[in-house]
């Protein structure tokens, strides 16, 4: 009688991801991996609010020193890149994604877009930063409650910045752009990658 080996778990990295989104997958899908969960906000949930799947973390997603080279199958990341201000984050954050694992996979909004994915207001990321500011200060934009606060207002705006598809290619250079299409436009952009491993 021949014993089979179980199949290893795929060992996942989902940088600034919630649980919500796995538990929203098929759960045969999630059984096979193994989710670590870093929330870059300090918000960990509560211990009972914890699911015994995942594994919940709190830190930088642009420091990922914790981690071995390579040590998960696959880094994911879902609407965080465009939340982390300076270009120098980002290129930092894809430089430790592609570190750390051996595959990855992110998606992130469109900055040409015509309506901002977080404020659901036409243009509202090519209006200058003060009036944003000032908006943000007064009321509620899209699924963004109004600012307790100016310093709030100032943070959220200046932790937000959309890329474009050239950025995009730049950061991950040796993965594949794919384009999520909505009314014929490019709404979001997902990299998948390296290469080596979509064609091989």
């Amino acid at each position: 009688m021949t014993r089979t080996t179980p199949a290893r778990a795929v060992k996942v990295l989902d940088a600034g991801g919630f649980d919500s989104f796995w538990k929203a997958l098929p759960a045969e899908l999630v059984a096979k991996c193994r989710v670590t969960l870093l929330d870059p906000g300090l918000k960990k949930p509560p211990r009972e609010a914890r699911d015994p799947r995942f594994e919940y973390l709190t830190g930088d997603v642009c420091e990922l020193r914790r981690w071995r080279t390579g040590e998960f199958d696959l880094a994911f990341s879902q609407g965080t890149l465009d939340h982390l201000g300076m270009y120098e984050r980002q290129e930092r954050f894809a430089a430790e994604l592609r570190r750390v694992a051996r595959r990855y996979a992110v998606r992130t909004p469109n900055l040409w877009f015509p309506i901002d994915p977080d404020y659901r207001v036409p243009l509202w990321q090519f209006l200058p930063q003060r009036m944003r500011i000032a908006i943000l200060c007064r009321t509620a934009v899209g699924w963004v409650d109004r600012a307790e606060n100016r310093e709030d207002a100032v943070r959220w705006v200046e932790e937000t910045r959309l890329v474009t598809a050239s950025e995009l290619r730049r950061l991950f250079p040796d993965g594949r752009l794919m384009r999520e299409r909505l009314c014929g436009l490019t709404k979001s952009f997902l990299m998948i990658g390296p290469e080596k491993f979509l064609d091989g």
